[in-house]
């Protein structure tokens, strides 16, 4: 097994308060599909906030890739898409396209070599979007703008994807679109993919369920 992200023995409170997350041991390894479930307030976005480096931990390490995170530089290898969608104001007059190429163009590592156009129109076609390459993000449906935000984490090629509530506020369908796009990407890719999620589809396609309750980690289902 090819170990992509690890934590270990990871213990994490904000200033003046008690650990949040204690002790906290997690691999995540090349071909996972790991969900992370838990009770509102048990800080399974914090724990994302650890491995992306915004959060440092009080104790243990995070290891990226085989590097401490602190010293770790190739973020490109991880694809993000946050829980927050409504960052984007509708009424912004960016296309589907400039927002896609805009996370490629702040990377200066991965600065491409090949045609920006057609890196744009492969990421859309794996999210299934094609035709909406030229709308304005204020024109697309919640489930769209969801997708559009995968591809524009794809659009870097990452290992690992990370994913914050990705179908919350979404409808039925859409959530079903979203969750079979993510098997497909794990499936046919081989794309890792961690995610907080309690939507229930997406719990029974995952590979392994691990639930975080008062700042411990349990397996709840593992298929590997």
């Amino acid at each position: 097994m090819n170990t992509m992200i690890e934590l270990k023995e990871v213990s994490f409170h904000y200033p003046g308060g008690n650990n949040i997350l204690e002790n906290i041991n997690l691999k995540i390894v090349r071909g996972d599909y790991i969900v992370l479930t838990g009770p509102n307030g048990s800080a399974k976005t914090t724990l994302l906030k650890l491995i992306l480096g915004s959060l440092k931990p009080q104790a243990g390490e995070v290891i990226l890739f085989g590097q401490e995170a602190h010293a770790f530089r190739d973020w490109f290898k991880i694809g993000y898409v946050s829980q927050k969608t409504n960052f984007f104001n509708p009424s912004f007059p960016a296309s589907v396209q400039e927002i896609i190429w805009l996370n490629k163009a702040k990377n200066a590592l991965v600065a491409s070599k090949s045609d920006p156009q057609k890196e744009i129109e492969e990421v859309l076609d794996l999210v299934g979007l094609p035709e909406k390459r030229f709308k304005k993000i204020g024109q697309l449906s919640g489930g769209e703008l969801q997708r559009v935000l995968i591809a524009r984490a794809l659009i870097n090629c990452p290992e690992v994807l990370l994913l914050d509530e990705p179908t919350a506020n979404l409808d039925k369908s859409a959530q079903e679109n979203l969750s079979n796009l993510l098997v497909k990407l794990n499936s046919d890719l081989g794309l890792s993919v961690f995610m907080v999620t309690h939507d229930e589809k997406i719990k029974g396609s995952a590979k392994k369920i691990l639930e975080l309750t008062e700042g411990k980690l349990s397996c709840k289902k593992s298929t590997s």
